[in-house]
């Protein structure tokens, strides 16, 4: 049945038709410049037409295609965040025998069906490669898990809706820095920041006041630093974490 989902898959190119049936991924200046406006999430019918698509649309067939098999199955989005881009993957996991496999089709480089001993591993492993795929985007990566969105979203649209879903903590010290004032707590307009990702991300544009801060080390796998989070900066390739309050005993300070 996966071998059918797989040759199902495979009639698709990667990329997204404009109106005139041109595949746009083909036009690197076209893609780079226009696509926010030829772009709409298709929906698996609109996909198997078309035949050409992202990897946002492709997950989205391959959902509909496991589960019409009678699978369960784990989509997650995966992005980085750095000034010169916002690269992202969406992919779709599922589980077999007390196995787990990542199933890929629109990333070429990792193109088949991947198994691991459990989902941990294998979302480390996706991490790692994309990491690795992405090195000149210096910034933070993070991982969702998402359901199914809406047809037809915009390119920012998936963004924002892809933001929204469930932030996973995998279980893996990764380190950050909590940059606190030192004699009150500071905000995002108290620092001159400019919020270019409303949610959760904060790129810093102006840090003439860092020598009124301190720093903290923290574990960003924590339960209780997930639920304190507010911004998430990336500064000069160091990873600071910005509070609106904060429990200094909670934390350990950089000498």
């Amino acid at each position: 049945m996966i071998d059918k989902i797989m040759e199902c898959l495979e009639t698709i190119e990667y990329g997204f038709k404009d109106e005139n049936g041109f595949n746009i991924y083909k036009d690197q200046k076209r893609w780079d410049e226009n696509f926010e406006e030829f772009y709409y999430l298709q929906s698996p019918d609109e996909l198997k037409k078309s035949q050409c698509g992202t990897c946002w649309e492709q997950v989205e067939l391959e959902r509909k295609l496991f589960e019409d098999y009678g699978y369960e199955v784990k989509t997650y989005f995966i992005c980085t965040y750095a000034d010169n881009g916002a690269p992202c993957h969406t992919f779709l996991v599922y589980e077999e025998n007390n196995l787990f496999y990542w199933f890929e089709h629109s990333w070429d480089e990792y193109k088949g069906i991947h198994e691991y001993k459990d989902l941990n591993e294998l979302l480390l492993d996706v991490k790692s490669n994309f990491i690795k795929s992405y090195e000149e985007f210096k910034g933070m990566t993070f991982v969702t898990r998402y359901d199914q969105p809406p047809y037809h979203l915009k390119c920012s649209e998936v963004y924002e809706y892809m933001e929204h879903q469930e932030l996973l903590r995998l279980n893996k010290e990764e380190y950050y820095y909590v940059l606190v004032n030192k004699d009150k707590p500071c905000t995002a307009e108290s620092l001159n920041i400019e919020c270019d990702y409303p949610n959760y991300i904060v790129l810093f544009k102006n840090m003439k006041r860092a020598d009124k801060m301190i720093t903290y080390k923290v574990n960003i796998n924590d339960e209780y630093l997930e639920k304190r989070m507010l911004d998430i900066i990336d500064y000069n390739d160091d990873k600071l974490i910005l509070f609106d309050s904060i429990d200094l005993d909670d934390f350990k300070r950089c000498e």
